[in-house]
């Protein structure tokens, strides 16, 4: 009755008669752990955290035996941020009931959602020995594995999960994922087709499948789900970036400008949005505007590098260059904490150097990149781009041998002579060196050159793929090593995936011949003829000599 009474004046929104009620009826059933426990809930809701943490620690005294009343604090906890209590309380109440399937689920996607990895492993492990085919325990499974981008894993147990329940929305939609992360993307677009059929308002698999669109250049598809996406979620920022951004491929830039404007206001906290609206500018050679914008998206996450290289690009193309590196040294000085952003700063700073001619003070700022984070490709690129320009790459290479003679187990020499050999086409000496880098450093990224030049010998795929792979591991964000992924992709047949890591690469090196030549060759094999020819014939604009070249001429001779 009195929980009637409650619900009463909570549904008419009178919250001074709804706690008197619960009052009441505590006085009048003083052991009332329902009550209680409602009480707790009752607080939270209204932003009265001592209030509530009172009832819920009430309530576990009344019934401490009653894990539905742990699982409810912890929740409360979980809502306030509180996550030591939080866990206490999920640990506690497994121990009470250590075979409840559903219970040790609960505790497990917690942890998950807390990053604390090991512990939901256990308890994801321990509900999947209670009940071998509890399909949300191998959900929850097979989303901790896509986490941790074991894709292969993921999708088999997410094939589990479907062989159970054929028709679960949320299990396409992440096997999906999973397949796209895999780089399998016709496919994940099946799933996530699946996923929407089963439930047409998941915004979700719709803005996935928009973002696979993205990356295959199929604007207008992009267009479509996101529209479809906003009849539900108009307010969505996602929905609203994508479709801004598939606007912007379809040239259509007063249409995306007027979008990403409206997305700064929607959220003037969140970087992406002036980001956006910079780019579109910067096309419309409002090149003033493009710099405030891309200054307030720095303003608001000074580690954005994409942000930082689009200023100083503004500043160079204007020979700006004084103003460019004064604003590389103004934000060196604000990330000098990470070995990474300085590395790439210093790059940006030596390509500046070596725009003005200055090869000296180029050469001195890449060699302080490599110093500063030897883990980053592009400066050892620049360093040999360097020695090839004076011609002196040879006095370099006997440079490198002497200091490896004094060391030999010293990865930068091994690399940069890797680097130099292969520019002087000595392909079997610099595999030498790249061997060498990986046998001091199993996982040093950028011997992944040695995995484009396996690839391009088309020899020991499977061992190209895996460093590859390692190497997109720890430089994700890294073009040169979307490109050499890539180039493993193509040479193996996995064109789609191939597609993915060239366009994601051509994003961040747009005038770069090597990868509009490698974008090209995809879209001849898938052929699509357009698009093929478009990106080699800007590959032959940008640089008539580049390795590759000839081969380039060939194809569109044959297209």
């Amino acid at each position: 009755t009195w929980m009637a009474i409650f619900r009463f004046y909570l549904g008419k929104k009178d919250h001074l008669k709804a706690e008197q009620a619960l009052a009441d009826g505590l006085k009048a059933n003083p052991k009332s752990v329902d009550l209680k426990v409602m009480q707790g809930r009752f607080y939270a809701q209204q932003k009265q955290g001592d209030l509530a943490e009172k009832a819920f620690l009430e309530a576990i005294e009344m019934a401490p035996d009653n894990v539905a009343i742990y699982m409810a604090a912890a929740s409360y906890y979980d809502l306030v941020g509180k996550d030591d209590k939080a866990m206490q309380l999920y640990r506690k109440a497994v121990e009470k009931k250590p075979d409840d399937a559903a219970l040790l689920n609960d505790a497990a996607r917690y942890f998950f959602k807390v990053r604390q990895w090991d512990e939901a492993d256990r308890y994801v492990a321990k509900a999947l020995d209670v009940r071998p085919n509890y399909l949300p325990a191998l959900m929850l499974k097979g989303e901790m594995l896509a986490a941790r981008r074991q894709w292969n894993d993921a999708i088999a147990v997410f094939d589990q999960v479907l062989s159970g329940d054929a028709a679960f929305a949320q299990a396409y939609y992440f096997k999906g994922f999973a397949l796209m992360g895999k780089g399998d993307l016709e496919v994940a677009k099946q799933m996530l087709g699946k996923a929407i059929e089963l439930n047409r308002k998941d915004v979700r698999a719709m803005l996935l499948r928009a973002e696979i669109s993205l990356r295959e250049r199929d604007f207008d598809g992009a267009e479509r789900d996101c529209r479809t996406a906003l009849k539900s979620l108009p307010e969505s920022y996602q929905a609203n970036l994508v479709l801004g951004k598939a606007l912007l491929g379809q040239g259509k830039l007063s249409e995306a400008k007027v979008l990403f404007d409206t997305l700064t206001r929607f959220e003037p906290d969140n970087p992406q949005g002036y980001f956006q609206l910079g780019l579109v500018q910067r096309l419309e050679k409002e090149y003033k505007a493009a710099l405030s914008s891309f200054e307030k998206a720095l303003d608001l996450n000074p580690q954005l590098l994409d942000v930082l290289s689009q200023v100083v690009a503004i500043e160079a193309s204007r020979e700006n260059f004084s103003a460019a590196l004064d604003r590389c040294d103004r934000q060196l000085e604000k990330l000098k904490d990470s070995a990474f952003h300085k590395a790439f700063i210093l790059n940006l700073k030596a390509q500046l150097y070596l725009a003005q001619k200055m090869d000296k003070a180029a050469e001195n700022a890449y060699q302080e990149a490599i110093l500063a984070y030897p883990d980053f490709v592009q400066p050892y690129y620049g360093l040999a781009g360097i020695y090839l320009i004076r011609k002196e790459t040879d006095r370099a290479i006997e440079q490198y041998k002497s200091m490896l003679e004094k060391n030999p187990n010293m990865v930068g020499p091994h690399m940069l002579l890797g680097t130099l050999l292969d520019a002087q086409k000595k392909y079997d000496l610099s595999e030498m060196h790249y061997r060498e880098v990986l046998r001091i450093d199993s996982k040093f990224a950028p011997a992944a050159n040695l995995a484009y030049r396996l690839a391009d010998r088309g020899e020991d795929l499977d061992e190209a793929l895996m460093l590859a792979q390692t190497a997109k591991e720890k430089l994700p964000e890294d073009p040169s090593v979307m490109d050499t992924l890539g180039w493993v992709y193509f040479k193996k047949g996995l064109i789609d995936s191939a597609v993915t890591e060239f366009s994601d690469s051509l994003e961040k090196l747009p005038n770069n011949a090597s990868v509009h030549y490698h974008l090209g060759l995809v879209y001849a094999k898938k052929q699509k003829v357009d698009l093929a020819k478009k990106h080699l014939a800007k590959a032959l604009e940008l640089d008539r000599d580049f390795d590759g070249a000839e081969n380039a001429r060939n194809v569109l001779d044959s297209l």
